[in-house]
């Protein structure tokens, strides 16, 4: 199995295909940004304030879901995307 995301047509609906070892990947990024994003608002204590690894899979569930759906927005919008910024060479 390759790493590539793979978008196809099921039966009129948009499926994408997300290797498990990226969709991991991605959640545990997810994950992270929440705790930062509540650290930043003052939260200091939440049951989910616990490294990505050691969260119950429900809690996970959570983190994958808004990867699917990021990615899903992105493969309809029909644009490419990169990691530099603008202004960067």
């Amino acid at each position: 199995m390759t790493n590539d995301i793979i978008t196809t047509d099921v039966q009129g609906l948009k499926v994408q295909i997300i290797p498990s070892t990226i969709l991991e990947r991605l959640a545990e990024a997810v994950h992270r940004g929440w705790m930062a994003e509540k650290r930043r608002q003052g939260v200091s204590q939440h049951p989910d304030m616990l490294p990505y690894d050691q969260l119950p899979e429900s809690v996970k569930d959570y983190d994958r879901a808004t990867v699917r759906a990021v990615l899903l927005e992105l493969s309809e919008i029909d644009t490419e995307f990169s990691t530099e910024t603008r202004g960067e060479s």
